[in-house]
């Protein structure tokens, strides 16, 4: 029973005719798979079954790489590498039309 009223929710939560974008995100519409459009954070109306709403966050993401020893020139030294790259999306448009999920390209 628990698992009928979740997917009731879910079914019918898709219907609704708004959508609220949380400041840290930019929505990218698609209507019918021809147009898109940016949504800047706020509540917009859409047309459900038509139109598409994929969410991009656009906050600074950090990725480090787990640290590397190398011998050096030296006897007896080593050397240990790390990098950070911080990273965000500034044309969530782009991404979409570059990447089938934006979220999955860059780690």
């Amino acid at each position: 029973m628990e698992q009928l009223i979740a997917w009731l929710g879910r079914f019918f939560g898709s219907w609704k005719p708004w959508i609220i974008v949380s400041p840290w995100n930019i929505a990218v519409a698609v209507r019918l798979g021809k147009s898109a459009r940016a949504l800047h954070p706020g509540p917009h109306f859409r047309i459900p079954g038509i139109d598409q709403i994929t969410l991009v966050n656009t906050r600074l993401r950090v990725a480090t790489t787990p640290p590397s020893t190398m011998k050096d020139e030296r006897p007896g030294y080593s050397r240990v590498r790390r990098a950070i790259v911080g990273y965000l999306i500034h044309d969530p448009l782009a991404a979409i039309a570059a990447y089938n999920n934006p979220e999955a390209a860059v780690p």
